[in-house]
């Protein structure tokens, strides 16, 4: 898995953190959302997901299923997370 972590130094993106996790399905970022992102309690969430799934033929009910998922274990564990996404379906 291809993971780029960049801590920003610029003013507008103070203390920003970002792990993209490239080529990653549905499946396994609610899989590694715990250990690669709500492990820091982070202040926003953004979550780009949904590409890949089409890419290999998931099922779109599937897909939101898992970001379903996603949105409720945010809420339970990080209940004071901002989540913004961009769902590609």
């Amino acid at each position: 898995m291809n993971t780029k972590i960049f801590i920003s130094d610029k003013p507008e993106f103070c203390g920003a953190i970002g792990a993209g996790l490239f080529a990653v399905d549905s499946d396994r970022l609610l899989e590694r959302l715990e250990c690669n992102a709500l492990n820091i309690n982070p202040k926003n969430l953004v979550i780009l997901i949904g590409t890949n799934d089409i890419g290999i033929g998931v099922p779109t009910e599937y897909t939101l299923k898992n970001i379903k998922e996603i949105l409720q274990r945010t809420q339970k564990l990080c209940s004071n997370t901002a989540v913004k996404s961009s769902i590609r379906a």
